[in-house]
């Protein structure tokens, strides 16, 4: 069973407004062939327990030097 759809943004919206503070959550890349499938949702949320920003969903990020 997976949790992660169903309880990632609500715990950290929860956490950002029960401490006031603004948070600000990563998750690892969602890679479907390791041992562990991260949810794979980073985000930020406020102290009013709003979601501030969640990243395009539709393409990997690919950072290079």
């Amino acid at each position: 069973m997976t949790t992660g759809p169903a309880h990632w943004e609500l715990t950290m919206r929860a956490r950002a407004l029960d401490n006031q503070i603004y948070l600000a959550a990563i998750s690892p890349a969602r890679d479907q062939t390791a041992n562990y499938v991260a949810y794979g949702h980073s985000m930020v949320a406020g102290p009013g327990a709003m979601s501030s920003h969640k990243p395009m969903q539709t393409r990997p990020l690919s950072l290079q030097k």
